[in-house]
């Protein structure tokens, strides 16, 4: 699914076609500008948010490019930890976390959820050579396995709750532990359905994603539970998005397999 402060070394990384135009002009009777919103992302988390040649990408960059399209207010794109969203967003350093965030009960209260705008859920991977060793959910669930999962992740407390005899280890990313486990240091690795086949891609020729969704779960940006206008624009923003057509071209853009892990059964 890390930086640290150091990526905010200058500031914010702007929209970039926001910034210019998307301030109402101030002028002696006019309106006043519109407040920036500042997106909390961890830029670590392909295919929903990472770093390419300096530029933070992926789904939730352009789900905020889609919003702001509509509501037509500058948003700024703050980088940082995934472990320092919830508390920058509690304490006001930012306005709204977008970063591939499930919705759970934990969560849910101390965060107010916009809609989901994806379904998904935990996939495990294996080394190709020893997935038939995986083909069921209690296999899994049984194994005696070393365990990569992203740390602070729903996978690592997923993970430490039911796998009652397997051995988890943390990873500041998902890539780090598909590395791992491409060296034969790890026998499973657990994440978000898109990070955990974004991260068996790179080793596809040693690294099998096991087609068996072990939770169901669903996918939204949170917000402060008093700042309901901004979530209910965000939420208009998505029927819209989701109405003609562009939700689902997003998705697919950056997740191409994104009908196979639909189908995970």
């Amino acid at each position: 699914m890390r930086g640290g402060s150091a990526w905010r070394v200058v500031g914010w990384l702007l929209l970039g076609a926001l910034a210019g135009c998307a301030q109402t002009p101030v002028g002696p009777t006019g309106p006043p500008p519109q407040r920036l919103i500042r997106v909390g992302t961890s830029g670590d988390a392909p295919p929903m948010t990472f770093m390419r040649e300096g530029r933070i990408v992926g789904v939730e960059p352009d789900l905020a490019q889609a919003i702001v399209d509509q509501i037509r207010r500058p948003v700024a794109l703050v980088p940082m930890r995934f472990d320092e969203l919830v508390p920058a967003l509690l304490n006001g350093s930012i306005d709204v976390i977008m970063s591939g965030l499930s919705i759970t009960p934990a969560r849910r209260v101390r965060l107010a959820f916009s809609n989901p705008y994806m379904r998904s859920g935990l996939l495990a991977a294996s080394l190709r050579t020893e997935a038939s060793k995986y083909a069921t959910r209690d296999a899994i669930l049984n194994a005696g396995a070393n365990v990569g999962v992203r740390m602070g992740s729903t996978a690592e407390s997923w993970a430490q709750t039911n796998l009652k005899y397997g051995r988890v280890v943390p990873y500041p990313s998902i890539e780090d532990a598909a590395r791992e486990m491409a060296q034969g240091r790890l026998d499973l690795i657990i994440s978000d359905a898109p990070m955990t086949a974004w991260a068996v891609s790179e080793f596809a020729a040693m690294l099998q994603v096991i087609p068996i969704r072990l939770t169901e779960e669903e996918i939204a940006w949170a917000f402060r539970p008093e700042d309901a206008a901004l979530r209910d624009g965000a939420n208009a923003a998505l029927a819209t998005m989701r109405r003609d057509g562009r939700l689902r071209a997003i998705l697919q853009r950056w997740i191409p397999f994104l009908d196979r892990l639909e189908a995970a059964r």
